[in-house]
């Protein structure tokens, strides 16, 4: 049986943006239990469960490539919980002060709507193709604008008469400010209080998911589920996070 690791400690959790974070040596013993019991099959009611979201999803789709602006935003809506986890994972700490990944997922969700009519797609899969690769293409150019902005700000400033100080330290943005830097965190710190807040299984699937980008395969082998069973817990993972979230 796989050890399971514990993210208890919210604090580590989605600390290094962009890159794989580091494993927890406690297993979750409880969570190692209910693999086994989940391992033999999937029941029929997930089965049938997971396939009500998926129709759902696709009847969504459909209805708003019809027009109706109540289906998309209904069907966008269940993607935001993903889209800030996504944000979280992959904004740079040094200019979430300036943009927010609740902010950039508003963006991606308003030019999302606003740009519909160009999704080709007919399944989940095909939205959350879509709606990432919108969000990384807004962050890639707030990155940049962000990199062009410190350069300028450099450029423009003096440099300090007295010798003594450090020239370096004196040029830097002011997004190095202390100030600037407790902005940043705020958010990251709201997302890590509301996973800390969901049961371990829930916050596995969202790290094998999200963090580590593994595909659906690989996460059922490594909890003993079926691809089925996954896919559902992930979606109910997703679902009570967004609930625990404090962003609009």
């Amino acid at each position: 049986m796989r050890s399971y690791v514990d993210y208890d400690h919210a604090s580590e959790f989605l600390a290094l943006p962009g890159k794989n974070l580091r494993r927890f040596q406690a297993e979750l013993s409880l969570h190692e239990k209910e693999s086994e019991m989940n391992a033999s099959s999937t029941s029929e009611s997930e089965k049938d469960s997971f396939e009500s979201d998926v129709n759902t999803t696709v009847a969504l789709i459909m209805a708003a490539r019809n027009g109706s602006s109540e289906a998309l935003g209904q069907l966008l809506e269940q993607y935001r919980a993903y889209l800030l986890v996504v944000a979280h994972d992959e904004m740079d700490a040094t200019f979430r002060a300036k943009a927010g990944p609740s902010d950039m997922v508003q963006e991606t969700l308003l030019e999302a709507q606003r740009d519909f009519q160009r999704f080709q797609g007919m399944r989940p899969d095909d939205v959350v193709r879509w709606l990432r690769g919108i969000l990384q293409n807004n962050i890639v150019d707030v990155a940049r604008r962000f990199r062009t902005a410190r350069r300028e700000v450099g450029k423009e400033r003096p440099l300090p008469v007295d010798t003594g100080s450090d020239v370096e330290g004196e040029l830097a943005s002011d997004t190095d400010s202390p100030e600037i830097k407790a902005i940043a965190k705020e958010d990251a710190s709201a997302l890590q209080q509301a996973i800390v807040q969901l049961p371990a299984h829930y916050r596995l699937v969202i790290q094998l998911r999200h963090t580590e980008g593994l595909g659906w395969n690989e996460i059922a082998r490594r909890t003993n589920r079926s691809t089925d069973a996954v896919q559902k817990l992930w979606v109910r993972a997703l679902l009570q996070l967004r609930s625990h979230l404090p962003f609009e």
